[in-house]
């Protein structure tokens, strides 16, 4: 579709033109994408706010430097996608299928992944300030220089997970199961007096 800035508002979307399947540079706000195959979609530049996915499968969609903003994706199919530097900023996830999903970098910041299933994801550079991972499976991820400030991880599984260079400020690790997982020396003393040790010079 090569209709460049184009806005759809309150729409619902009952079936999905096989002419959509490459979306550039398109606006929907406020629209309903529910129980959808949109198997093999591709979107670029594309911003979508306030938008519902729910039941809709994305098997095999592949989206580049789009916004999903304050989106819902509750029972969406995820298998195989790939989100690539896109903001998902407040989206939610609830029991989404995130098997086989490729994240690059992006900002996942007040999102909801409780209970997402993501280990060895990509999330160097990442924005998931605030984002809830209540539970989620995130072993030997990569944290490398992400913002995970006030972020939580509650009961998230991280062992192995790479959080060099990565701004930990407010995260309680206390229900964390931590194994393996590797800190720089001035992150240390944060995860510490998150834990209730006293760290002194």
């Amino acid at each position: 579709m090569a209709e460049n800035e184009a806005l759809y508002q309150n729409r619902r979307f009952d079936t999905w033109p096989e002419a959509w399947l490459q979306l550039s540079g398109i606006r929907f706000e406020h629209c309903q994408f529910t129980n959808l195959a949109l198997v093999e979609w591709e979107t670029r530049h594309c911003l979508f706010d306030r938008c519902d996915f729910s039941g809709s499968r994305l098997n095999a969609s592949v989206h580049r430097q789009s916004a999903f903003l304050n989106c819902t994706f509750t029972n969406a199919n995820l298998f195989d996608s790939a989100f690539i530097a896109c903001k998902m900023t407040g989206s939610a996830f609830a029991e989404a299928n995130w098997t086989g999903v490729r994240i690059q970098g992006g900002d996942w910041s007040f999102a909801n992944l409780r209970h997402a299933r993501l280990p060895k994801t990509d999330f160097s550079g990442a924005n998931l300030e605030e984002s809830d991972l209540d539970e989620a499976d995130l072993a030997q991820c990569n944290f490398q220089n992400a913002h995970l400030r006030r972020a939580n991880l509650r009961r998230a599984r991280l062992t192995g997970a790479d959080f060099r260079g990565a701004a930990l400020e407010g995260i309680d690790f206390r229900q964390v199961a931590l194994d393996g997982a590797i800190f720089d020396f001035m992150q240390s003393a944060v995860v510490l007096e998150s834990l209730g040790a006293e760290v002194k010079e």
